[in-house]
C-alpha cells in the first residue's frame, strides 16, 4: 500500500489517419487553385491545411501531424489527402472528432462540404443581347419599318454536360419595328457540374421547329 501517494494511469497517444477530399467542379482541369483549410479537433481550431495538388502542408502545434497527397485515388479535378492526426485523448480516454472549413476563395466558386470533403463549383452569370436586323432586296437596312412583322425570339443551351438543348425558362421576347433588341441578363454561365453554358438564339416559340 502507498501512503501519500498518487498513482495516475494515462493512456498512450495513437495516432490515426484521416482522409481529406476535395473535388472541382469547374470548366477545365486548369481551373484550380490553392486553398487553406481549418481541421477543427472536437469543434476547437487544430491545424491548418494548405492544399494545392501535389503541393500540401500542415501548421500544427502536435509536430507528429502530417498531410500528404495520396496519387492513387486523387486526379487533375478530385484531391485527396491522408492526414496523421491523434486518435485518443490521454486525458479521458475518448476518441477525438474532426470536421474541416474552407477559407472562402471569393467570387467564382460555391463550397459545399460534406464530412471531410469539400466541393467547389464554378459559379457565374452572364448577359446576352440580341439585334434583329431586316434587310431590303438590295441587302439593305429596310427603310419601310412599318410593314415590319412582330417577331418571338428564345434561348436554347448546351453545355459538355448536356448535349441536348434545354429551352432557357422565361427567355421569350417579343421584337417589334419599333423595338428590335432584347436582353438576357443573370444567365448562369455554368452548369451544375461547372461546365460553361453555351447560349444560342432561336427565331419562333420554344419547341418550333424554326
Amino acid at each position: 500500500t502507498l501512503q501519500g501517494t498518487t498513482v495516475e494511469n494515462r493512456q498512450e497517444q495513437k495516432y490515426t489517419t484521416i482522409q481529406i477530399t476535395k473535388t472541382w467542379l469547374v470548366p477545365s482541369d486548369d481551373d484550380t487553385a490553392a486553398i487553406t483549410v481549418q481541421l477543427s479537433q472536437d469543434s476547437a481550431a487544430f491545424a491548418t491545411l494548405t492544399l494545392n495538388g501535389k503541393t500540401c502542408s500542415a501548421t500544427c502545434s502536435d509536430s507528429s501531424v502530417k498531410v500528404s497527397y495520396d496519387s492513387s485515388k486523387s486526379t487533375a479535378t478530385k484531391w485527396v489527402y491522408n492526414v496523421t492526426v491523434p486518435q485518443n485523448n490521454p486525458d479521458n480516454g475518448g476518441t477525438h472528432a474532426y470536421t474541416i472549413a474552407e477559407d472562402s476563395l471569393g467570387d467564382g466558386y460555391t463550397s459545399k462540404v460534406d464530412g471531410l470533403s469539400i466541393t467547389n463549383t464554378a459559379t457565374g452569370k452572364v448577359t446576352l443581347h440580341v439585334e434583329k436586323q431586316w434587310m431590303d432586296i438590295d441587302d439593305k437596312p429596310m427603310a419601310d419599318t412599318a410593314s415590319i412583322p412582330d417577331v418571338t425570339v428564345y434561348l436554347t443551351r448546351t453545355s459538355s454536360n448536356h448535349t441536348s438543348a434545354e429551352t432557357v425558362k422565361d427567355s421569350t421576347r417579343t421584337l417589334t419595328a419599333d423595338s428590335l433588341t432584347a436582353k438576357w441578363e443573370n444567365l448562369d454561365k455554368y452548369d451544375d457540374q461547372g461546365k460553361a453554358w453555351t447560349y444560342a438564339i432561336h427565331e419562333g416559340e420554344p419547341g418550333s421547329k424554326t
